[in-house]
C-alpha cells in the first residue's frame, strides 16, 4: 500500500498531528461531554538516562464494542510516537502482565477486481487482532498464524459494507482473489455487519473497508520509535486476568530498562520538531529507550 511506506519522522509527526486534530474535531461532534484523560506518568532511571511508561485512563460515556473493552490497552509514547514494529516484537516477547498482543496500522489504498479500481481505507494487522477484540467473520474467517510470513500471497477481510457495495454481496466472495495496489490478496473471511474499529486512542479516521495480514518477521533490528529508522505501528493488547495496572506499569518499566541495556549504541536522529515535548531530550547517540521513549497506555474504562 502506497502510504504504509517508511516516513521521515517529521512525515510521521506531521500525519499523526493531523490525524489527532480529524479525530478530535469527530469526537467534539458527537459527544462534548466525553471526559479528559488522567495521566500517571512513571519515571524510571537507568544511570543518567530515563524512560517514561505512562499509563493513560480514559473513561468514555458508552462502552467500546468489544469483548471485555475494560481490559484493553494501547500502547505509545506520550508525545504521541508509535512503537516500531521491533519494538513490538520485543513487548510480545518479553511482557507476562499483557496478553493477545496486537498491532494495526492504517492508510489509503487501491483496489482492483471489482470492476474499476476503487480507493478504500485499508488496514495491516496482526493474526491476533481480531481475536484480542473478540471479532469473528460473519463468511469464511480471520486470520491465520501460518500465513503470516513474508512470501506468501496476504489474506484479506473484507468489511461487510464493502462486500456489500462494491462486491454485491457476492455468496462466493471467500476464496477470491482481489488486487491491493497492484498485488494479489485472498478473500478469505467477511466482518459482521456494523464492525467498526474505533478504538478512541489509536485515532483511526473512517471506517476501515478492508483488513490484511502484516507479514511479521523476527531477528528485526531493533530501532527505537524515534529513531527515524523501523516501522511505526498502532499496538493493542489485553490486560491478564488478575493483573493489575501497577503490575503491568512495573513489567513496562523492566523492558524499557532491558532494552536500554541490550542496545546501548542504537543510533537517534536529531528530532527538532519534538522540542515541544516537555521530557524531549532528543540527541544523537542517545537510544530512543533511554532518554526519548516514553509509551502510554491508554485502558477505557466502562
Amino acid at each position: 500500500m502506497s502510504s504504509f511506506a517508511h516516513m521521515s519522522g517529521l512525515g510521521r509527526w506531521l500525519v499523526s498531528s493531523l490525524q489527532d486534530l480529524r479525530h478530535g474535531a469527530v469526537l467534539l461532534r458527537q459527544d462534548t461531554s466525553v471526559s479528559g484523560l488522567i495521566v500517571a506518568v512513571l519515571a524510571l532511571g537507568i544511570g543518567g538516562t530515563a524512560a517514561i511508561f505512562t499509563l493513560v485512563k480514559a473513561a468514555f460515556l458508552d462502552p467500546l464494542p468489544y469483548r471485555d473493552a475494560a481490559r484493553l490497552v494501547t500502547v505509545m509514547e506520550n508525545n504521541g510516537w508509535v512503537p516500531t514494529v521491533s519494538e513490538f516484537l520485543e513487548i510480545r516477547r518479553r511482557s507476562r502482565t499483557l496478553e493477545q498482543i496486537a498491532f494495526a496500522e492504517h492508510g489509503d489504498a487501491h483496489v482492483s477486481g471489482t470492476g474499476e479500481p476503487v480507493r478504500v481505507f485499508a488496514a495491516r494487522v496482526t493474526v491476533s487482532f481480531f481475536p484480542l477484540l473478540g471479532v469473528n467473520a460473519s463468511r469464511g474467517r480471520t486470520f491465520l498464524e501460518e500465513e503470516n510470513y513474508p512470501g506468501r500471497t496476504p489474506p484479506m477481510i473484507l468489511s461487510d459494507a464493502f462486500w456489500r457495495t462494491k462486491l454485491g454481496a457476492d455468496p462466493l466472495v471467500v476464496g477470491r482473489t482481489l488486487h491491493l495496489d497492484g498485488a494479489p490478496a485472498l478473500v478469505v473471511g467477511v466482518l459482521p455487519p456494523g464492525f467498526h474499529f474505533d478504538y478512541p486512542t489509536l485515532r483511526i479516521p473512517e471506517a476501515v473497508d478492508i483488513y490484511v495480514s502484516y507479514p511479521l518477521e523476527n531477528g528485526l533490528r531493533v530501532w527505537p520509535s524515534g529513531s527515524g529508522h523501523g516501522h511505526p505501528v498502532r499496538v493493542l493488547a489485553r490486560l491478564r486476568e488478575g493483573v493489575t495496572q501497577a503490575q503491568a506499569e512495573a513489567e513496562l518499566r523492566s523492558i524499557g530498562q532491558a532494552l536500554a541495556r541490550e542496545h546501548p549504541t542504537e543510533i537517534t536522529i536529531p528530532m527538532a520538531d519534538r522540542a515541544a515535548s516537555p521530557l524531549n531530550r532528543s540527541r544523537c547517540g542517545t537510544p530512543s529507550w533511554g532518554r526519548n521513549a516514553r509509551f502510554f497506555a491508554y485502558c477505557s474504562e466502562v
